[in-house]
């Protein structure tokens, strides 16, 4: 199991401090019955059955045990790691495996931050083609379009709307 405490989040400035906002800090103290921070264990069990996953992994930089970074960095590992496509770019696959290497002590920060930086280009380059897909469809259908109205329906405007799939 792991702890942490609601000083130890406190320090780390959580969202939700006005009381009766119900959420974050106020919606965590609702919860556990308190009215303030204390130093009493608190598990990040009770953290996600009271506030949600999101505030869960918020709190995770309120976690001071000696494994700590290695338990949330391969939790994080995990999350990406489930998210990724079958055909996923072996750029950002390779990332994974560093970033997991890293967490356990088997890479350095250079190599992190090489992985890291190859993972952003299959990003950038996958957005890319994203968007020059999505921009060749729109000028396909706008052009179908251009084409099927009549000259009196492009002068007033009244085109009809058509955006049949092909």
């Amino acid at each position: 199991m792991r702890y942490t405490t609601l000083n130890e989040i406190w320090k780390h400035d959580p969202c939700g401090k006005q009381t009766g906002s119900k959420k974050g800090w106020d919606l965590l103290l609702t919860n556990l019955g308190k009215t303030e921070a204390d130093d009493e264990p608190l598990s990040f069990l009770a953290i996600i059955d009271g506030n949600g996953v999101d505030d869960c992994l918020w709190a995770a930089r309120a976690d001071t045990a000696d494994d700590a970074d290695r338990f949330w960095r391969l939790l994080a590992c995990d999350f990406v790691e489930h998210l990724q496509p079958a055909d996923a770019d072996p750029r950002s696959l390779n990332a994974i495996a560093v970033a997991r290497k890293y967490a356990v002590g088997e890479a350095d920060a250079d190599e992190l931050a090489a992985a890291w930086g190859a993972a952003w280009g299959a990003a950038s380059e996958a957005r890319a083609a994203e968007t020059a897909w999505q921009e060749a469809r729109l000028r396909e259908l706008l052009s179908k379009m251009e084409d099927e109205v009549s000259h009196d329906e492009r002068r007033t405007g009244s085109a009809p709307m058509v955006l049949a799939r092909n």
